[in-house]
């Protein structure tokens, strides 16, 4: 388990979900911890539901006995199994990928329909794989084999709006609060643009900052460029030595709204905010 897996069980156990991950996830966990508690029932469930759809897959091409050993062989396949062994939001999303597809191959009408059902699942628990349903739903989809392609695609298209509207829906509907975590993203913009301009004072940097809630007030571009880096954000509003802003990547305690205006406000480049690019000489 990491961060990630923690947060969920967190938020199933108090019974209270916000969309700092997918809350299905912890709406989930909340079911399967009452049968078996802590993270083993969720392993169990995420492993079952990707070799089902491996199973699925192969079973096109192999025999039965041919299917569950290839499914098998591929799940313990080290750059497989080794992301498969943590209990995250991700597992549950290449799980139900893999599962809708296989049963979206199916002759039978009844099990493409709960393909469409799986592929919902999977956007359900990872936003971003609306772009991997996409393809799938509307290459292989089918109502009914004997329609015209243009009513066949027209129709695949539509089912796949439906998952997803369906899928951003869900998760609404279960979220209790709101935590705004697109604005802990937003300083790192912040952060690197303001790291790669020519020299800015400190009183200019506090107009450009201001409502922000900066934590430092000297050196301020010096300590931007200190503690910035293209690979890794998180220290930023983390680390605990260098950290320039204190914004919550955890808990159900969002930042202040006032805070979150001035960091909008700042990364759309609107007054107060200077506008640092124009400076002579900068380099975008």
């Amino acid at each position: 388990m990491t961060q990630d897996s923690f947060d969920p069980l967190i938020e199933a156990r108090a019974g209270m979900y916000s969309d700092g991950h997918p809350p299905i996830m912890a709406a989930l966990w909340r079911v399967v911890d009452t049968i078996l508690a802590g993270p083993l029932g969720m392993l169990v469930l995420q492993v079952t539901i990707f070799e089902l759809g491996l199973y699925l897959l192969f079973r096109r091409t192999f025999g039965r006995r041919g299917a569950a050993i290839a499914a098998s062989g591929l799940l313990v396949f080290p750059p497989v199994m080794l992301p498969m062994a943590v209990i995250w939001k991700d597992c549950f999303m290449a799980g139900f990928l893999t599962l809708g597809f296989g049963a979206l191959l199916s002759s039978r009408r009844s099990v493409r329909i709960g393909a469409l059902g799986s592929l919902m699942l999977a956007t359900a628990f990872r936003y971003n794989a609306f772009a991997a349903t996409m393809p799938l739903v509307i290459l292989c989809f089918e109502w009914r084999p004997s329609l015209h392609w243009i009513r066949r695609y027209a129709i695949a298209l539509g089912a796949w709006l439906a998952i997803t509207f369906m899928a951003f829906g869900v998760n609404a509907a279960l979220t209790d609060h709101q935590m705004h975590y697109s604005h802990s993203l937003a300083v790192f913009d912040i952060v690197g643009t303001l790291a790669h301009v020519d020299p800015i004072t400190d009183a200019e940097l506090e107009r450009t900052l201001a409502g922000t809630d900066i934590l430092v007030h000297k050196n301020i571009q010096a300590k931007i460029r200190a503690v910035y880096s293209p690979r890794d954000w998180l220290p930023i509003v983390v680390d605990k030595r260098r950290a320039l802003w204190n914004l919550p990547f955890s808990g159900h305690t969002p930042a202040p709204k006032d805070q979150r205006d001035a960091i909008a406000r700042c990364s759309r480049n609107e007054p107060p905010c200077v506008e640092p690019t124009a400076r002579a000489g900068s380099r975008p």
